[in-house]
């Protein structure tokens, strides 16, 4: 947004950045500049440290999450990244797995792997000889109509949009 010049608080065009320092740490504001006949108004939208949140940070050690400002637009990723790191190390209750089993799903979504994960279909060897025969064009000649239907409706499935477990029976 702010390549844009687009205040990421309030989404409205920013004049400039301002930087703050007070005390050790450095605080930005987005500064929104305008004039209408010869009266100038400045309002001033807080974005955040330039670089983290220090007292609240403290409040989240244990699982070593580090909050920053609306500057820094990697945030959330980084913020998924230490909780999985943390959720790793923790003894998680049946409901905790389904909540966060849920809560996965739903980011596969917005990643776009979507919910198609789920998606499993069951095939024997043989069939999935036949899907490769015809995948590869080969000797279909000795495939039943209906071996050849099977292999290619089994095939669109593996190959569509979206991922698939594919599973081969002994």
């Amino acid at each position: 947004m702010l390549e844009r010049g687009v205040c990421p608080r309030c989404g409205q065009k920013m004049t400039y950045l301002e930087r703050r320092q007070i005390g050790g740490n450095v605080y930005l504001y987005g500064v929104h500049v305008k004039k209408e006949m010869k009266k100038r108004t400045v309002k001033k939208c807080y974005l955040g440290p330039e670089s983290q949140y220090i007292n609240v940070s403290h409040m989240h050690r244990d699982e070593n999450l580090v909050l920053r400002g609306l500057m820094s637009y990697d945030r959330a990723i980084e913020y998924l990244r230490r909780i999985a790191d943390y959720l790793r190390t923790e003894k998680l209750r049946e409901e905790e797995r389904n909540l966060l089993s849920q809560v996965t799903r739903e980011l596969m979504s917005i990643s776009g792997i979507q919910e198609s994960i789920g998606d499993s279909i069951r095939i024997t060897k043989d069939e999935l000889q036949d899907i490769l025969m015809y995948y590869d064009r080969r000797d279909t000649r000795r495939m039943s109509k209906e071996g050849k239907d099977r292999a290619r409706e089994i095939f669109r499935k593996v190959f569509s949009s979206g991922r698939k477990i594919l599973d081969v029976e002994g």
